[in-house]
């Protein structure tokens, strides 16, 4: 599991958390704490697209779920199109 969080550079922190799954391994949570990047690709879903986003819970990961937290203080798109109001995108 992991619980390191990437800090923003300046301004107002928010937490989020993405969670471990086939799409978000284990190696992609590893590579974005080294880069102190998130990455996202273009969705596939209904809302198709060739922007890349990503996506994210509002707070911190619950416990017992593995995956990434981190702190940003870059808003969120305000036109985000999910299946769910707590999933954010960028």
């Amino acid at each position: 599991m992991i619980w390191r969080s990437l800090l923003s550079a300046t301004g107002v922190y928010r937490t989020y958390y993405r969670v471990q799954t086939p799409t978000q391994t284990e190696q992609d949570i590893e590579m974005q704490i080294n880069s102190l990047e998130i990455w996202g690709k273009p969705a596939q879903n209904v809302f198709q697209s060739d922007i890349p986003k990503v996506k994210a819970y509002v707070g911190r990961i619950p416990r017992g779920k593995a995956g990434i937290e981190f702190t940003t203080d870059v808003s969120p798109d305000p036109n985000t199109h999910t299946s769910s109001f707590s999933i954010l995108e960028w």
